[in-house]
């Protein structure tokens, strides 16, 4: 594989360990909530993101080292990557049919606006793999940008929010 694919996938690695903190950090805030006896709406949309944040972080977990050590030609490692890019999107499936309370609907937004970068790219990424495309790949890098931003967004307006 050329230089260029080595580039563009440890650049993915990076902003997926990224995702992986940002996640880290929203799902300590959401624990502290879950430990009171009667959770409010909020709470257990908060405790419902929470969940969706360990899936996200399982499958952010497993792709990073996968593609920092890209091996294209290997069966096994183009099967565990499809694992993991079928997990980001089962996330964002899961995330589009939650119902937050209303006074957390921007937030929502924000969140599926993420978790839609990060099906685009997982896409893109799959395409990407499948046809050795370079293009693919960098387009999937932008998503996976635009969706870190996003995450970033929605993780201030929830501790706005508090």
């Amino acid at each position: 594989m050329s230089r260029n694919w080595k580039f563009i996938l440890f650049g993915i690695g990076i902003i997926m360990i990224t995702l992986i903190l940002i996640g880290c950090g929203s799902q300590n805030s959401s624990q502290a909530i879950q430990s009171t006896p009667t959770p409010s709406a909020e709470q257990q949309y908060l405790s419902t993101l929470n969940n969706q944040g360990v899936s996200l972080s399982e499958a952010m977990n497993g792709l990073s080292p996968l593609l920092s050590n890209e091996d294209v030609f290997n069966a096994q490692w183009r099967i565990n990557v499809g694992y993991y890019l079928r997990k980001l999107q089962s996330v964002y499936k899961e995330a589009v049919l939650i119902t937050p309370p209303p006074s957390m609907a921007n937030i929502h937004y924000k969140y599926l606006e993420a978790l839609r970068h990060y099906d685009t790219a997982s896409r893109l990424m799959s395409q990407g793999i499948d046809n050795l495309d370079a293009d693919f790949i960098r387009q999937a890098g932008a998503e996976l940008n635009s969706g870190t931003q996003d995450l970033k967004e929605a993780t201030i307006l929830m501790n706005q929010h508090k």
